[in-house]
């Protein structure tokens, strides 16, 4: 199978979960393709890819919006955007990608158990887990996960969990590719990748539209995140 043409359906993969259920196109997008590109490709591809599709998501629920709590996240990403670059740049991909698997791994099989969790409070945890959120959305686009634990403790509702998540990533994203385009991560291959990718999300969008109606949200987050634990696996090998 040619090289873009495997790309472009594991972006189609990816755009289509997150039109779907709001999050985790990062989690598919970063094991397949590194496995096909390379890490240092990769990660500016999906920063491009995760930033466009919040935004075209972002609108349907910005009124379910907790705003305190997303500038809160957004100040400490900022923080740990530098520190997940660093980490990128200069950690052996080979620690990066492993580390990334066992993350995959814990984060599906949390989200299919579903723990019931004690509620968290405070500013202290929203500026943690945006920290780690930051850190980790500079280095592996994969500022989702830390977010998603925090929403889960905070006990958010089903339209102020996806309209926060929104509002938290879009800024984290805007972040993440302005330092991975500082930081040199940004090459013409990458570009002419994005451009590629574009009419394949808008492909994946209007296919979300339709799969929506048939099929229940519970059901289909089961099937999201046992792809995201065959895929952490994966990385594992």
């Amino acid at each position: 199978m040619p090289e873009l043409v495997l790309i472009l359906l594991i972006v189609l993969v990816a755009a289509f979960i997150k039109f779907t259920v709001g999050l985790g196109e990062s989690l598919i997008a970063m094991p397949l393709l590194t496995l096909v590109l390379g890490l240092h490709t990769t990660t500016p591809l999906v920063g491009l890819i995760g930033a466009t599709m919040t935004v075209a998501l972002l609108g349907d629920g910005w009124r379910h919006l907790e705003r305190r709590t997303t500038w809160r996240i957004v100040l400490a990403a900022g923080i740990g955007v530098p520190v997940g670059l660093f980490g990128v740049r200069y950690v052996p991909s080979e620690i990066v990608t492993r580390g990334l698997g066992v993350l995959e791994i814990a984060f599906a099989a949390y989200r299919l158990c579903t723990p019931k969790l004690v509620q968290v409070q405070g500013a202290g945890w929203t500026y943690g887990f945006g920290f780690l959120a930051g850190v980790l959305g500079s280095a592996y686009n994969t500022s989702g996960p830390p977010l998603v634990l925090y929403g889960a403790l905070r006990g958010w509702q089903p339209a102020q969990f996806r309209a926060t998540m929104q509002g938290c990533f879009l800024p984290i994203s805007m972040l993440t590719i302005a330092g991975q385009s500082i930081g040199g991560l940004w090459t013409g291959r990458v570009l002419h990748l994005y451009l590629y990718c574009l009419p394949v999300m808008l492909l994946a969008y209007g296919g979300s539209r339709l799969v929506a109606r048939r099929l229940t949200p519970q059901h289909f987050e089961r099937i999201v995140y046992i792809v995201i634990l065959i895929a952490g696996v994966m990385l594992l090998r």
